[in-house]
């Protein structure tokens, strides 16, 4: 498995959308999505099923993955995890949660904003 990017955004609807892409694979029957309030908490998994992977390639693939369940103004760190075709699990990349973290719809100020000089 080559996995070259792992991250995580909230969208304006308030949902998580997690987002990976793998260069290839080798024997991948998918993936789980954990997660975590803290980096080094208990991670508990949040896809209600395997998602599914490509077994073995060589090409790159993208895959996204929404986190509906996630509450607004929290934190998380989300975790993927690789499953064999064998059952085995394997972690792969731990990402903190980026973007505004705020009810959905909410406009969000920076404070950098509020001390702009007024001309």
């Amino acid at each position: 498995m080559s996995l070259s990017l792992f991250s995580s955004q909230r969208v304006d609807s308030g949902a998580v959308v997690v987002k990976w892409v793998t260069e290839s694979e080798l024997n991948n029957a998918g993936f789980n999505i954990l997660r975590s309030e803290t980096r080094e908490g208990t991670f508990e998994r949040v896809n209600a099923s395997l998602i599914a992977g490509q077994g073995t390639t060589s090409e790159r693939t993208v895959y996204t993955w929404t986190d509906s369940t996630a509450k607004p103004e929290v934190f998380y760190y989300y975790r993927i995890e690789e499953v064999s075709l064998a059952g085995e699990r394997l972690p792969l990349a731990t990402a903190r949660l980026r973007g505004h973290i705020s009810a959905a719809g909410k406009l969000t100020t920076s404070w950098g904003a509020l001390k702009q000089p007024l001309h």
